[in-house]
């Protein structure tokens, strides 16, 4: 089922709207699982979680496999754990679910950006920036 014309929202205490989802992060070896908002961010080449969420899905988070991702702030070092992402819809009911793949956790990131590898890849997105509104489906 597509998400289609979705509207964009604001995030925390920012003025500016964007594409955004709703999802379900579940740690595939115990279960646990956080709820959150994702922006879908084009230009990030990978997803990237708040490295708090690993603790929340009881990862050990410097156990994970440790990357340098380059940002808008500089150098940052990521950990990469085995997560699953279900996109999820205003009534909180699963639309999409990623089975499990390698998510970057990273420190001093307030948000959850989701990027092309392991997440946009695998849909079509359409954005409509004069309406402020998005759809996405798998292909």
């Amino acid at each position: 089922m597509p998400i289609k014309d979705f509207p964009f929202s604001n995030v925390e205490k920012d003025t500016n709207v964007y594409a955004t989802l709703n999802i379900r992060v579940i740690n595939p070896e115990n279960g646990l699982a956080v709820t959150a908002i994702g922006i879908i961010d084009t230009g990030a080449t990978d997803c990237a979680f708040p490295s708090y969420f690993a603790e929340l899905l009881g990862h050990d988070l410097k156990k994970g496999k440790c990357n340098s991702s380059q940002t808008a702030n500089g150098q940052s070092d990521v950990y990469s754990h085995t997560t699953i992402i279900e996109i999820l819809n205003n009534k909180g009911e699963v639309v999409y679910r990623i089975p499990e793949t390698p998510i970057d956790y990273m420190q001093n990131l307030p948000i959850v950006l989701l990027g092309v590898n392991s997440f946009l890849n695998k849909f079509i997105l359409t954005i409509n920036y004069s309406a402020n509104i998005f759809s996405i489906q798998f292909p």
